[in-house]
């Protein structure tokens, strides 16, 4: 992308991409597939961080931060009824039905005690709606579950 006069314009033709591996133009219509792509776990991670704050946001609660990695807690900071709370984001896939509480919870509390104490956790299951004993495919229906978040 390159700056001009009028805003930012693709450099060069078609959409613009570059394939980092050969330097190759790459038009994303031509790496659509029916190929079955299960879910990341990542995938999983990020729909259940934006569901969570989408729902905190229709409570009336804002939004500090959010984030989908998998490897930091905690995943979402807003604020609440008095002051800063945090949430903790897990989701499972079928069998499991709810996402464990991470076994280190104490040690983010600890990490967090700086901001805030109130520490929340956030359980999703998913499952793909057509047949749960399958992988969870990219483009299919999940169904999912979710209660909301509950104190720590």
């Amino acid at each position: 992308m390159g700056r001009t006069l009028t805003g930012w314009k693709p450099q060069l033709g078609g959409w613009g991409l570059i394939d980092l591996r050969n330097a190759q133009s790459v038009d994303p219509f031509s790496l659509v597939s029916d190929e079955l792509i299960e879910v990341a776990d990542w995938e999983l991670l990020d729909f259940a961080v934006q569901v969570v704050k989408q729902w905190l946001q229709r409570k009336g609660f804002e939004i500090m931060s959010t984030h989908s990695n998998p490897n930091v807690d905690p995943n979402i900071w807003f604020v609440g009824d008095n002051g800063p709370e945090w949430v903790i984001v897990r989701a499972a896939r079928y069998p499991e039905k709810v996402a464990q509480i991470p076994s280190n919870v104490e040690a983010i509390d600890k990490q967090c005690e700086a901001l805030s104490h109130l520490g929340n956790f956030a359980s999703f299951g998913f499952a793909l709606a057509e047949n749960v004993e399958t992988p969870i495919w990219r483009g299919h229906a999940a169904d999912v579950q979710f209660e909301g978040i509950k104190p720590i």
